[in-house]
């Protein structure tokens, strides 16, 4: 095994870099908005539709801008999951879901989102634990979304399950799952169909 050694101007004092921030994280009264420098967003602390809203520095001038978001604030989309009767059940109609920031400095942060799937009506089907992970200078976000049916699974089933992204005019291609593949959306294409 050999031993390597780094010397970077030998005898002279080397000042470590200043971090882009102290927290990523930043509570606010209705929201959390994490920023990396190159991307910001937004989660709701009442509503919880996923990431509500995000932008990113698209011409890597090192500003985020506000104009053009790749994620649009969208008053419908919401995770949700159907019965077999059809009834919708969202993560939105939850009245309280426990928001918070589990981790956050200036290389990570981690917020923690729990609540249930609720239906028009109040019924509640299923809990979720979502967490979702950011990194400083990075323009990707890790979302973990744990789904915990709490139903009699003799009498109730799973029609559809969904964690819908209204995306942005400034999204052109997006990248899901765990293989990297993007997917990128036709020039013709109507983004609002999307």
């Amino acid at each position: 095994v050999k031993a390597c050694a780094l010397r970077y101007a030998p005898g002279k004092a080397v000042a470590a870099a200043a971090p882009l921030a102290p927290d990523l994280a930043k509570e606010t009264a209705t929201s959390i908005v994490v920023d990396t420098g190159a991307l910001r967003f937004e989660v709701l602390k009442a509503g919880f539709d996923g990431i509500h809203q995000a932008w990113i520095d698209a011409d890597g001038d090192g500003k985020v801008e506000e104009a053009d978001p790749i994620l649009a604030a969208d008053a419908v989309l919401s995770p949700y999951v159907v019965d077999q009767s059809g009834k919708v059940y969202t993560t939105r109609a939850d009245a309280k879901p426990e928001v918070s920031v589990e981790t956050s400095g200036p290389l990570m942060a981690c917020l923690r989102v729990a609540g249930w799937y609720v239906a028009t009506d109040g019924g509640r089907i299923c809990r979720h634990v979502t967490r979702i992970q950011a990194y400083a200078g990075r323009s990707w976000v890790r979302v973990r979304h744990t789904f915990v049916f709490c139903a009699d699974s003799r009498e109730t089933k799973i029609a559809d399950i969904a964690f819908p992204f209204g995306l942005g005019q400034a999204a052109r291609t997006v990248r899901f799952g765990g293989r990297p593949r993007d997917y990128t959306v036709p020039e013709s294409r109507d983004l609002d169909a999307v």
